[in-house]
């Protein structure tokens, strides 16, 4: 094994019953064992330890192998109590019609010490992101202070006053006086409930969770958002108009999209309101092309000068006057829309600010967090096709603790788009979807080549579609509303067993 005395790697050499019987210089500086010390060492468990890893089983269980084996990485304790990251790499070697066999430490220290590094400094970062934006929602907290307090003391003050009255009500005997009563405690309900919600959308706002991704509709955003700027507008009344919605779904942390929207309507309203424009509105629709989902806002204030176009999304960049701005909330925004895939930017336009944000396809993102390069036979790819985010988000929930990856789609045409490009194993479809059917779409994705299976997912009163569309189209089975956990569970674990690998 002299030959060995060349690598740079510690080498061990041990006979056919895993003792040791050679050992290299590098073996020598890198277990910190004099030669002297190291000749009278049998065993390797004499010379280092491992942590979890069960060493002993694996030298047996190599040794009954004619060729080269590696460990998994492994952390081991030397003499000096000092540890080391390493990948065993034992090599059978024929040496006088005899086996002996070759242990090379690969050493892996320095490589996790430096990765360990940079997944602190990651953290660090992100921690350091979460504080920014944390610091962004509460300077837009305290801008909306005022607002919000009159918000909740209006309703609060006509509560008390209408229990005022019905308490000089009640003192009476007074039974034609029931249907005011009735009124009165109606009025109360309604007030108590406008509070109520306000508390609720404050909490939402500071409290959801930062990393989670959702399916959520952009026009449910857009209102929430929405809300948050309706108090500053009782004095000065903009309109917000959100063209057709129903198919603006994307895949995405509803609190931080929410929070770029709040920033923009916010920075909309204060210049319709400073310019004093007749009409003032803002206007949003949506494109969807390319896979990719395009939100466009465009008010009609005084827009914003050239000159500072370059540095609009730069931090403590505000075009507001002194004490009226952070000049974080677009910076923020820009921060947002990139996590998530996606661009921000401002327009040339005759009038007003128009925003352009651009976001993956529902479709094409959550396939993207599939892990695609990532080969799992037993881990597959599943679609589920609905234009009801709450269904795209309890499917995807039940699953989640599966392995199997989830891909979201909400319209037939995208999806029949996706399967023909990606490797689709299996399909979950909502059957009454407004731009065709499950009939219609299963048809097509057979006309296309799909071979997996496919489910519908309905209530009962498609139940004969369903079984005229079985044996035509191959349909796997039918999941009836509503469903339980269990339900899919058990529908995924039994055709995932008949899917090859």
């Amino acid at each position: 094994m002299d030959f060995f005395d060349q690598i740079f790697d510690a080498t061990i050499g041990l006979d056919a019953n895993g003792e040791i019987n050679y050992f290299n210089h590098q073996a020598v500086i890198f277990f910190k064992i004099s030669p002297r010390i190291f000749k009278q060492k049998k065993e390797l468990g004499e010379v280092f330890q491992t942590d979890s890893f069960d060493l002993k089983e694996w030298i047996t269980s190599s040794l009954l192998h004619s060729e080269a084996t590696l460990s998994p990485e492994i952390k081991i304790t030397i003499a000096d109590k000092s540890e080391s990251f390493v990948i065993l790499k034992l090599i059978p070697i024929k040496l006088d019609q005899e086996t002996s066999y070759a242990l090379i430490f690969q050493d892996k220290t320095l490589e996790n010490k430096l990765h360990l590094k940079y997944r602190q400094q990651v953290e660090e970062l992100r921690k350091t992101h979460e504080q920014i934006l944390m610091a962004n929602k509460l300077a837009t907290l305290g801008e909306l202070t005022a607002s919000i307090s009159h918000e909740i003391s209006n309703p609060l003050t006509i509560a008390s006053g209408h229990c005022e009255v019905l308490a000089e009500i009640l003192n009476e005997s007074a039974s034609e006086q029931n249907e005011f009563v009735t009124s009165t405690v109606a009025t109360i309900q309604e007030s108590l409930e406008r509070v109520n919600q306000i508390i609720k959308d404050m909490n939402s706002f500071l409290h959801k969770k930062e990393d989670k991704k959702e399916y959520c509709n952009l026009g449910d955003v857009i209102r929430n958002a929405q809300r948050w700027v309706n108090g500053q507008e009782n004095e000065h009344p903009i309109a917000v108009h959100i063209k057709d919605d129903s198919k603006a779904i994307v895949l995405a942390n509803e609190s931080k999209l929410e929070q770029v929207f709040l920033n923009l309507l916010k920075n909309s309203h204060d210049a319709l309101a400073d310019s004093q424009v007749s009409d003032p509105h803002v206007d949003i629709w949506f494109e969807f092309k390319n896979q990719q989902t395009l939100i466009h806002l465009k008010d009609n204030g005084p827009g914003i000068a050239k000159s500072q176009h370059e540095n609009l999304f730069k931090p403590f960049n505000t075009t507001k006057d002194i004490g009226k701005g952070t000049g974080l909330g677009l910076s923020i925004s820009s921060m947002i829309i990139e996590s998530h895939h996606g661009t921000i930017e401002l327009l040339e336009s005759q009038t007003g600010c128009h925003f352009l944000i651009t976001l993956p396809a529902v479709e094409l993102y959550s396939y993207s967090l599939t892990n695609v390069l990532e080969v799992n036979p037993k881990q597959k790819k599943i679609l589920v096709v609905d234009d009801e985010v709450s269904i795209l988000n309890l499917l995807t929930h039940f699953l989640e603790g599966t392995g199997h990856h989830i891909i979201g789609s909400s319209t037939p045409v995208e999806a029949l788009n996706l399967v023909e490009k990606a490797n689709i194993d299996m399909i979950i479809t909502d059957f009454n979807m407004p731009q065709m059917n499950g009939s219609e779409f299963s048809k097509e994705l057979r006309a296309r080549g799909f071979k997996g299976p496919i489910y519908y997912l309905s209530s009962s009163e498609n139940s004969d579609k369903y079984l005229s569309d079985k044996d035509q189209f191959q349909i796997s089975g039918m999941i009836l509303k509503p469903f339980s956990k269990n339900d899919i569970l058990n529908i995924i674990q039994s055709t995932v067993k008949g899917l090859p690998e």
